[in-house]
């Protein structure tokens, strides 16, 4: 696969998250470990020493794309999006980010952040 696959969904219905969770260990198969930073939830290929000093956690078990992603819908459920309610002319719902990490020393591929999900009139 290729080093600088991409990608980045923002949405707030539970199907479009569990693509999106598909999508994203096409690369890697499997997590082996969690973190959470500046709200997010990340998922890691590969954990050491290193990475769990700077907050990474052992996963239970090494976890597919299905386990990961009801992982991280509960996760999303009980969690809401750092920033303010935003003050549009519109409606506001809560979503999610779910976007590609390219992050070779800390072994993420993955991030799971609660957002603000926005509608015009």
């Amino acid at each position: 696969m290729m080093d600088n696959f991409e990608f980045k969904f923002v949405f707030d219905k539970q199907n479009v998250f569990e693509d999106a969770m598909k999508l994203a260990f096409i690369k890697f198969g499997k997590a082996k470990a969690w973190s959470i930073e500046d709200g997010a939830l990340m998922f890691h290929w590969h954990i050491t020493e290193d990475t769990q000093k700077e907050g990474a956690h052992p996963l239970p078990f090494n976890m597919d794309y299905a386990a990961a992603s009801n992982f991280a819908l509960q996760w999303w459920r009980q969690n809401k999006p750092t920033e303010g309610f935003p003050d549009i002319d519109g409606s506001v719902a809560e979503g999610f980010e779910i976007k590609s990490v390219r992050n070779p020393w800390r072994y993420q591929f993955v991030s799971i952040r609660p957002i603000w999900a926005l509608y015009g009139k």
